[in-house]
């Protein structure tokens, strides 16, 4: 016996459901593709319909039968309201994380989910007026920053309160390649800082707050004032810097080594005459 149009229209539907039911299950959603074909079928083409019947409420055959049936299966009926929540709710989880919402550009989540570039694109659709008043406050509440020179100069401060929590936990500062346990590559930071200061573009009030701390701008140039402070000490004890003189007193390790190369700087015309004087103060023997 031949099936009625209504039956027949009833069984091609569940048929399609069964699709969408093992699309679910296969790929954990059911964000179909509209070109998406399953077994002939289009299924991405069908589930645009189902869409477009649940928002237009105007085919009876689309009945709340059909409705639960699709909820059953996680149906997506605002498929951009639903990204908008994935995207937010990983935001979310940035922020439990790493305690701010100052996402990296390039910052991927483990599941693959381009964060940075979201949020990039969230702020430029603020910049054109075209996102929602609600959204607006939905990530304001997580402390997300619009306007790019407040988040550059929060950013600064970001990286400034991690470097003060270097120095306090490990007595010095980050090596150039050091990147905290989140990713952030605070030595190159600190790094682009003594650049900025060399090229006279670190603005007074950072250079005020990095000196505080403690920075060294000059790496060589402290080393040889610590192994000069080193053979002055030395001096002031024993009056000179010759250890041969007293066998017991041997020089502080590696000052020996030090002299030396300070000997051939000298020779070869390399040691600046106010390092001259100030090694010849404290008794030196070219």
């Amino acid at each position: 016996m031949a099936l009625s149009a209504k039956d027949q229209r009833e069984r091609d539907w569940l048929a399609f459901y069964c699709l969408a039911e093992q699309y679910r299950r296969e790929h954990g959603d059911l964000l179909v593709p509209n070109d998406y074909v399953c077994q002939g079928k289009r299924l991405g083409a069908w589930i645009g319909t189902q869409r477009m019947e649940y928002k237009s409420r105007t085919n009876p055959r689309f009945t709340q039968a059909r409705v639960d049936l699709l909820n059953a299966i996680g149906m997506v009926w605002d498929v951009r309201q639903f990204q908008w929540n994935r995207m937010y709710q990983a935001l979310e989880r940035y922020l439990q994380k790493h305690g701010t919402a100052r996402v990296p550009q390039s910052y991927v989540t483990e599941e693959g989910v381009k964060l940075g570039i979201w949020l990039n694109k969230v702020r430029m659709e603020y910049k054109r007026g075209r996102l929602s008043q609600a959204r607006q406050a939905q990530l304001e509440a997580l402390g997300v920053v619009w306007e790019p020179e407040v988040l550059r100069r929060e950013s600064w401060e970001h990286f400034f309160a991690l470097l003060e929590d270097y120095v306090v936990c490990n007595g010095t500062f980050p090596p150039a390649t050091y990147q905290t346990e989140a990713g952030v590559k605070l030595g190159i930071w600190l790094s682009n800082q003594k650049q900025d200061r060399k090229n006279g573009a670190l603005a007074p009030d950072r250079l005020q707050k990095l000196e505080a701390l403690g920075v060294i701008w000059d790496v060589p140039e402290q080393a040889w004032m610590d192994r000069y402070r080193q053979a002055e000490a030395y001096f002031q004890c024993h009056g000179h810097l010759c250890p041969y003189q007293r066998r017991n007193a041997p020089l502080p390790a590696g000052l020996s080594q030090w002299l030396t190369a300070q000997r051939k700087a000298k020779q070869a015309g390399k040691l600046s005459p106010e390092k001259s004087r100030m090694l010849e103060s404290v008794g030196m023997i070219w």
